[in-house]
């Protein structure tokens, strides 16, 4: 599919994709060293951009959202992208642009709470420290989720239909 047909078929797919290239190219323009991934220094520069990191997301909820946006590294950036395109393709064409961006922001929401609460978990039981989380993941496992979802219901639906109500 080229560029073009990708922003008039599905714009917001279309502009997620946009979004996480842009961003992470603004980021190396700034001077984010990306080929350093684990150093202390990537890590401030992912906190100064939105990551999601206890405790830091407690004061500064919207780091929920933006964490969703940013990538740690060149192949991060790259399976997301490569998720996004065709999970986000089939789930805006099925379900329509509006739904899709709310699925894919609450996905991203639920995703970045779980890894908050699994954090503070490990925090508290196994004298862990808190890390640093980023990229659309979680949003693009709630865009597969909800594809699995509707076809496994359209599958029920069409037995219910060929056998009749059950007495």
């Amino acid at each position: 599919m080229t560029i073009q047909r990708l922003f008039t078929r599905t714009p917001i797919t279309a502009l997620l994709l946009s979004s996480f290239v842009v961003l992470f190219v603004i980021q190396i323009a700034t001077g984010v060293d990306i080929n350093q991934s684990s150093s202390p220094e990537y890590q401030q520069s992912l906190l100064l951009w939105g990551a999601n990191a206890l405790p830091f997301t407690l004061i500064e909820p919207w780091r929920l959202i933006s964490s969703a946006f940013l990538h740690i590294g060149l192949m991060h950036l790259l399976f997301n992208c490569f998720a996004i395109y065709f999970f986000g393709q089939a789930t805006e064409m099925s379900f329509g642009s509006a739904k899709f961006l709310l699925i894919f922001l609450l996905s991203a929401l639920g995703g970045n709470l779980l890894n908050n609460y699994v954090t503070l978990w490990q925090i508290l039981h196994n004298n862990g420290s808190p890390g640093i989380s980023a990229g659309a993941s979680g949003g693009i496992m709630g865009l597969g989720m909800a594809l699995l979802m509707v076809e496994l219901l359209k599958k029920r639906l069409l037995n219910v239909r060929q056998q009749g109500p059950n007495p």
